[in-house]
């Protein structure tokens, strides 16, 4: 299988919060991304983190995530975010949508028309994926103009996924969207990746991960760095005989 039409994958470090954070993940960057195809997302829901930065990151690219709401308007939440993060920011990732049973292409049309430079990841959750089946998720998909699909059916809390109910999405996707990112999350750490990516990162080379419950501190709540470092190895190893795609 082949990712040549898909867009460059990532590794994610999730739950960013403060320009020091970011300089850090630039450091491990420099250490352990390959020379080229692979760029380090550094995930945030702090819009002030991206908004204090001014700079350049190697390797790095920041990306701002927007849970939906009904308390109030989620597009005014989505474009509030991209205005303060504007002069960095790189990716937006929305989360919690109800986009299996509301149409919104429209308004990431008009994300992208105003932010071009911005990848757009949608969220799968956990009640996206317990409610649809693999081949409902890549239909849908077809209909919205995103750069990845993120199947997070752990939401943040740390829990292994199935990693045969993963590949069946992941397979629904990879078959019938040529074009789209897929990016996996759900339990990821230094001591799981080879039991949890690494089938999918051998059979689809070119899969993007994400992570987070595994690599904070849970008396402080901020990045654990040994555990950071500790999946970003891990990860290097389960993507060493990947295709290294180009980043442009």
């Amino acid at each position: 299988m082949t990712q040549a039409e898909r867009p460059p994958s990532f590794v994610g470090v999730c739950g960013v919060q403060s320009v020091s954070d970011l300089r850090g993940l630039e450091q491990r960057a420099r250490r352990i991304l390959p020379t080229s195809g692979y760029f380090l997302m550094a995930g945030t829901k702090q819009a002030s983190v991206l908004s204090n930065f001014s700079g350049q990151l190697h390797g790095v690219r920041p990306f701002v995530h927007c849970d939906f709401s009904t308390e109030m308007s989620f597009e005014t939440i989505v474009f509030r975010n991209l205005e303060l993060t504007a002069r960095c920011v790189r990716g937006l990732q929305l989360n919690v949508l109800p986009w299996m049973e509301v149409d919104f292409a429209p308004l990431i049309r008009e994300i992208k028309r105003r932010y071009p430079q911005v990848m757009v990841t949608l969220q799968a959750h956990r009640r996206t994926m317990q409610g649809s089946t693999p081949d409902q998720v890549a239909s849908r998909l077809r209909d919205l103009p995103i750069d990845y699909i993120f199947f997070d059916p752990s939401q943040s809390r740390g829990r292994g996924y199935d990693v045969a109910e993963m590949t069946s999405y992941v397979e629904a996707v990879w078959q019938r969207l040529p074009k789209l990112g897929v990016a996996v999350a759900g339990g990821l750490g230094g001591q799981t990746m080879d039991a949890l990516f690494r089938p999918l990162a051998k059979t689809y080379q070119g899969t993007s991960c994400d992570a987070f419950g595994k690599l904070h501190n849970p008396s402080t709540g901020s990045l654990s760095w040994p555990s950071v470092d500790s999946y970003l190895r891990a990860w290097s190893e389960c993507v060493r005989s990947d295709q290294n795609p180009t980043v442009h």
